[in-house]
């Protein structure tokens, strides 16, 4: 295991969101405002759930 992950893991998921914000500010500007939500409530779904999936598959198993 990476001993750096606990540093590099919560910089580049700022980095990635900032990267997502970023892009819905570009949207809105483009094609208005349903694409933006649409996008928005698609960050705010799935950032847990990739978070989820991260942690559930580097846990070991406890079998």
């Amino acid at each position: 295991m990476d001993r750096n992950i606990p540093v590099w893991m919560p910089l580049a998921s700022v980095l990635v969101v900032g990267l997502m914000l970023g892009t819905l500010g570009m949207v809105f500007t483009i094609l208005g405002k349903v694409p933006t939500i649409i996008m928005g409530v698609g960050l705010t779904c799935g950032v847990p759930v990739v978070g989820w999936l991260l942690t559930r598959t580097s846990q070991p198993s406890a079998h």
